[in-house]
C-alpha cells in the first residue's frame, strides 16, 4: 500500500495586454494519492491507484494575443486549473526476465483547458473557454522483454486504447457526447535495444 501527496505553489504575476493590467493571481493546490497492491506469488501482481492531478494554465493560454484579418485569438487570464481523478487498475505477470502488464483506466477532469471558437459580425473568434467535464476511459497492454531470443536485445511495447468524451460544455452544448479532439484513440510505442558490448548500446 502506498499513499503520497503533492503541494503544488503557482502564482502569475505582471500580465498584460496592451494598456490592459491583469491582477496578479495565486494558486494553491494539493494532490493526494492511495495505491493498494496484492501479490499471490511470484507470477501475478495486482495493483489499484487512485489520485487527484491539477494542471495550472501556462503562459500562452493566459496572455498570448493574436489578431488576424479573418479572426482573433484570445487568450484568458483568468483561467483556473484543470483538475482530475484518475483511476487506474492494473494486472501484470512475470515472465523468463521480462513481464506483461495490463492496465484498465478511468479518468474524470472538470475545467479543461481548451480553445473554442465563436463568430461574431462575420470574424471568428477562438479564445481559450474550460469544457466543463471530460471522461476518459480505456486499456493499455505493457510487454517487456530483456535479451529477446538470447540476441542482447531488449524489447519494449505498449499499445493504449483511449475513448474520450465530452460530457458537459455550456459554453456549446452541441459538443456534448462527442469525442474530445485531442485524444487519439489508439497510440502504439515499441522501442528495441541492442547491447553491442558492456560499453554500447543503440536503440530505436
Amino acid at each position: 500500500m502506498g499513499l503520497g501527496l503533492r503541494y503544488e505553489s503557482w502564482e502569475s504575476e505582471d500580465g498584460f495586454y496592451g494598456n490592459v493590467q491583469h491582477s496578479d493571481r495565486s494558486e494553491n493546490r494539493a494532490s493526494p494519492k492511495f495505491s493498494i497492491g496484492y501479490e499471490p506469488n511470484d507470477l501475478w501482481r495486482f495493483r489499484y491507484s487512485v489520485a487527484k492531478a491539477y494542471r495550472f494554465p501556462i503562459v500562452e493560454e493566459l496572455f498570448q494575443n493574436e489578431r488576424r484579418t479573418n479572426g482573433t485569438s484570445l487568450a484568458n487570464a483568468n483561467l483556473e486549473p484543470e483538475d482530475g481523478l484518475h483511476h487506474n487498475l492494473s494486472v501484470e505477470r512475470s515472465l523468463a526476465q521480462g513481464f506483461l502488464r495490463i492496465n484498465l483506466f478511468h479518468e474524470t477532469i472538470d475545467d479543461v483547458i481548451f480553445a473554442q471558437t465563436a463568430v461574431v459580425d462575420n470574424l471568428s473568434i477562438n479564445t481559450f473557454i474550460p469544457i466543463d467535464t471530460v471522461t476518459t476511459k480505456g486499456a493499455e497492454l505493457v510487454f517487456n522483454q530483456s535479451n529477446l531470443l538470447d540476441r542482447n536485445i531488449d524489447l519494449r511495447f505498449n499499445l493504449t486504447y483511449a475513448n474520450s468524451e465530452i460530457r458537459k460544455n455550456l459554453a456549446n452544448t452541441t459538443l456534448e457526447g462527442k469525442r474530445f479532439p485531442r485524444m487519439p484513440n489508439w497510440r502504439a510505442n515499441l522501442l528495441l535495444t541492442y547491447h553491442i558490448s558492456p560499453q554500447w548500446n543503440i536503440g530505436g
